[in-house]
């Protein structure tokens, strides 16, 4: 039995834990609404035209979507796909018509077959149609079957015409000629009459305030809008327009919904939110983790029970600090084992801190808490316990957030946020702060602790509310809440983490790239016999600096395997030596220790410059910045870890013998200990853990060093910039149902050059039978994996299953002979030249819809081609006798060319040197690392056997790898060049 909720007032509805689903959740950001228009041409018969519908000012704004559909249609509007459910007045058959593409879909039957005059769906994807027959009954529409069945869901309704539409509450409208009564539909019950519209009335739809509807009437030229939430009036119209026009509406129908939600959940695949309920009566508090859906639920799983006056914050680290509210216990805790694994008292100089409502967990890995004692912010090493006041707030209840890195207090009984150590304040309608945690998009998630069940969103420095709630089926009291988006710097998660190990002393200095296995690391050789190596791996730039312990720093690209010179180290007129830690700020900087200065230097690692000395106890062991920020060094003969950020924080561990440490992508610290293990440090409990990975050589003294690289992936063979030059031979091909293309996609041109990948008509349709020829400017290279990549428009439809529109690729090198290679489809859309032949290159493609695989009614949409790699230069030469045309386009190489490149690495001012083999026309152009042109240097004719010298001028660049490209018409030869200052 299909169930409708007619709660009144239920603006938000969610998802309670029993999983009964009501309402659609989020914000709409666009509400659309579409009128069908009825009418009868000269020549015979019924014809519906459908359109959007804006309404702007006093005007309604129609716009044609589709035309002439050749029976009396009446829509309802699917909120769930976005789709516009199209049926025939004569026997219900149901098409679907896409509003952004403008296309039908087969009809698809309905049994029993019923002529209607009304259709709506409900906010739960119901489609509902009726018609006067039958006593007037209304359908339920089975859209899992075929053909579609239908199941009662109301009888003795007055249709006459007319239309049907859901309010925002639920409440079920109908409206009916010829009196243009509107009643509201409650099966099983007499319909209560609730005014009356126009008498001529065709169609209604609900309006986006979803207390007010909008009417359609025949031979009128306005929409009317009535409001129907808390009486009934006529309020508002609109001037129906049509290409600037006035427009008259006929017999018709209507239909609106929103086409587009946003919610506070999106932008983020990995939000961890977590709710403590301390709820009435008393008792254990509850601990649960907290899922949300777009549908406005929230669905809570219990973790574990803990003592009563729980308060909670999430760290970085994924750990959940549970703050005792009157002792002050600090309590750290592992969702992924439900187990704690530190237990410590909140102090200040050894005297207990207690009274905390409020807690969260910073991204410096310090825990902040709020004492009503005093109205005092705290600032807490979560291993440690011991707190610094880091200052005053009005505490009361409530919670602590951070928002743009300020840190603000929310006060429960005031409903009132104030900034910690700043001015600002502002207020939220919420009358019951118990919990505060952030959303992706930025606002602010508040567990309203009176007795309601809903956590509400706000907007943080205004306290608006967005309207958007979440219920959770809980009776909300006392509380909190937190959460954590890890997602990193949303979706940039690292591809190709880089982790480097120096063997010193015996083993002669070599350098390894290390894979972390299971229980064991196997070690990839990249140098050796350097002596004495340390390591210090830079992101930003996906290098390695070495630095000697003699005082020596050079810089080592572990992609082209390119090692500088080794520079002094130098502080002034004073050498640096014994420079046994290092590590590569997030900011870029290369910090050094030196053992016999006891300082740490800020290190040019192109000159090898020392600025900037700052006072610690350097011995052995290294440095690193955890992913908090903080920079640590690690001394090897105190087994301790020094906090040189704050100058503060320190921890011992049980590793005596220390030579190196990286962070891991989890922000672990992977750290060298004397012999042939690799340990595991946790920087949140300042402990060794358990994890030990075996490595096959026994390591007294080196280094280790990682970060993720995917600021320095292979770049040759270099990205392709080649694409379609002409398009010919387009051969149209007609719908499946044997009509003709749309005039407005048979546009051949729309093939041609770099293919836009946007929904919109910016492709050529093939149609069944249809195909098109491309020609490319020069010739397309045949080298290691796919070679081409076809671009299909889909209109948002992510794959091949989704949007079944399929061609088949053939490829030429003379435009004559087509050898088939593979067929294609949205999501899988690249092709290897090898599969169509032995071929060194092509110059020509064919796209062939394929008419067996492709169920769409227009074919396959061609956006475009692109070569993977850039097209090489083509020549003519002309026939040998017996030579077919396919042998006259040829690849010319000369690989005769020398460049160079001094000095490399520099700091900016570089010579560029060449020399070639043929006398032709060179290009030499300078890109970054995402293929962006920095600079073209050179483009004019050359001299076989001369050499040639260009000045570069990187100064105002960022440190990185640059490529430098010399291109000709018979070859590309590629060299790098690094900027390190």
């Amino acid at each position: 039995m299909i169930k409708i909720d007619m709660k009144k007032g239920m603006l938000t509805a969610f998802t309670f834990l029993s999983g009964m689903t009501l309402l659609a959740q989020g914000v709409c950001t666009n509400f659309s609404y579409y009128y069908a228009d009825i009418n009868y041409p000269a020549s015979g018969g019924t014809e519906t035209d459908i359109y959007s519908v804006s309404l702007e000012g006093e005007d309604a704004i129609l716009s044609a979507i589709v035309e002439d559909i050749p029976n009396a249609a009446h829509i309802a509007y699917n909120e769930m796909n976005g789709l516009i459910y199209v049926v025939n007045g004569t026997n219900g058959s149901i098409s679907t018509l896409d509003p952004s593409t403008g296309v039908l879909s087969e009809e698809v039957s309905v049994s029993p077959s019923v002529g209607i005059t009304v259709a709506a769906f409900d906010a739960e994807g119901n489609l509902l149609i009726g018609g006067s027959a039958n006593d007037g009954k209304i359908y339920v529409v089975d859209l899992g079957s075929n053909p579609y069945t239908l199941s009662d869901f109301s009888d003795g309704n007055d249709i006459q015409g007319g239309d049907i539409t859901f309010g925002a509450s639920g409440s079920l409208y109908l409206a009916s000629k010829p009196e243009g009564k509107l009643y509201e539909v409650i099966p099983g019950f007499e319909n209560t009459v609730l005014g009356n519209v126009n008498g001529e009335v065709t169609g209604i739809a609900t309006l986006e305030d979803g207390g007010s509807i909008i009417v359609s009437s025949r031979n009128n030229g306005q929409f009317l809008t009535y409001d129907v939430d808390g009486g009934f009036s006529e309020s508002t119209a609109y001037n129906a327009i049509l290409n600037g026009e006035p427009f008259t509406l006929e017999n018709g129908d209507m239909a609106s919904g929103c086409s587009e939600r946003s919610t506070s959940i999106e932008g983020c695949s990995d939000l961890r939110t977590y709710y403590m309920e301390d709820a009435v009566g008393g008792g254990s508090d509850i601990l649960y983790s907290v899922n949300f859906n777009e549908m406005g639920g929230a669905d809570l799983v219990e973790l574990g029970t803990f003592g009563a006056g729980s308060h909670i914050g999430v760290g970085p680290n994924g750990l959940i600090y549970i703050v005792r509210y009157g002792s002050g216990m600090l309590t750290t805790w592992d969702p992924e084992t439900l187990a704690s694994v530190n237990e410590v008292q909140i102090n200040v100089d050894g005297s207990n801190i207690g009274q905390i409502p409020a807690v969260v967990a910073g991204d410096d890995g310090f825990v902040y808490v709020g004492s009503q004692a005093g109205d005092i912010i705290y600032k807490v090493d979560p291993t440690t316990g011991n707190a610094t006041i880091f200052g005053e707030a009005n505490v009361g209840g409530g919670d602590l957030v951070f928002v743009d890195g300020a840190l603000w207090c929310a006060n429960r009984g005031l409903g009132r946020f104030f900034e910690v150590n700043g001015e600002g304040e502002f207020d939220v309608a919420a009358e019951e702060i118990n919990g505060v945690a952030n959303l992706p998009d930025g606002n602010l998630l508040i567990s309203n602790g009176n007795l309601n069940g809903l956590f509400e969103v706000y907007e943080p420095g205004t306290g608006i509310a967005t309207g958007e709630t979440f219920e959770t089926g809980l009776e909300l009291f006392n509380g909190d809440l937190a959460s954590r988006c890890f997602d990193g710097n949303q979706g940039s998660e690292c591809e190709n983490f880089q982790l480097f190990l120096s063997a010193n002393g015996n083993q002669g200095g070599d350098i390894y790239r290390v894979t972390l296995g299971d229980g064991s690391a196997s070690l990839e050789l990249l140098l050796e016999g350097l002596g004495d190596p340390h390591l210090a791996y830079d992101e930003i730039n996906g290098l390695l600096y070495i630095v000697k312990g003699s005082g020596d720093v050079a810089i080592y690209d572990p992609v082209t395997d390119v090692l500088s010179t080794f520079s002094n180290i130098a502080m002034g007129d004073m050498n640096v030596a014994q420079t046994y830690a290092a590590v590569v700020t997030e900011e870029g900087t290369l910090l050094v220790g030196s053992a016999n200065q006891n300082k740490v230097y800020e290190v040019n690692p192109a000159t090898g410059e020392a600025s900037n000395a700052v006072d610690v106890p350097v011995s052995g062991g290294d440095i690193i910045q955890t992913n908090d920020g903080d920079v640590w060094l690690i001394n090897r003969s105190q087994n301790r870890f020094y906090n040189i950020t704050d100058g503060v924080s320190q921890f011992d561990v049980d590793l005596n013998q220390m030579y190196g440490a990286a962070v891991m992508e989890s922000g672990m610290i992977l750290v060298g200990n004397a012999g042939t293990q690799l340990r595991v440090v946790d920087p949140a409990t300042a402990s060794v853990t358990e994890t030990v990975y075996n490595i096959d050589i026994n390591v007294s003294a080196g280094d280790l060093a990682g970060g993720c690289g995917d600021a320095n992936p292979e770049v040759t063979p270099e990205p392709g910039e080649c694409y379609v030059a002409e398009a010919f031979d387009y051969v149209e091909g007609v719908r499946s149902n044997g009509g003709a293309i749309a005039t407005n996609r048979t546009d051949s041109t729309q093939a041609e050059g770099m293919p836009e990948g946007i929904d919109q008509l910016v492709f050529v349709t093939l149609g069944y039978g249809g195909s098109i020829k491309l020609d490319f400017n020069g010739a397309v290279p045949n080298l290691d994996g796919d070679d081409l990549e076809v671009v299909e428009t889909s209109y948002g439809n992510p794959g091949c299953d989704a949007y079944p529109e399929y061609a088949d690729v053939y490829v030429s090198q003379n435009g004559v002979d087509f050898f088939f290679a593979e067929t294609v489809c949205k999501s899988d859309n690249g092709v290897d030249i090898s599969a169509a032949g032995d071929f060194d290159y092509i110059t020509v493609v064919e796209i062939r819809n394929n008419d067996t695989l492709t169920s769409t009614p227009d074919g396959y949409d061609l956006d475009g081609v692109r070569a993977i790699w850039n097209c090489e230069g083509t020549t003519e030469e002309e026939n040998e006798p017996g030579q077919s045309e396919g042998d006259v386009v040829q690849f010319v190489t000369t690989p005769s060319t020398i460049i160079n490149s001094y000095p490399n690495p520099t700091e900016g001012q570089a010579t560029i040197e060449f020399s070639v083999g043929q006398t032709e026309r060179a290009v030499v152009e300078i890109f970054d690392m995402n293929g962006r042109s920095v600079e073209t240097l050179f483009n004019q004719d050359v001299q076989a056997g001369n050499t040639y010298r260009l000045a570069f001028d990187g100064g105002a660049l960022p440190n990185g790898i640059y490529v430098v490209k010399f291109v000709t018409e018979s070859q590309t030869v590629i060299e790098k060049i690094m900027i390190a200052r």
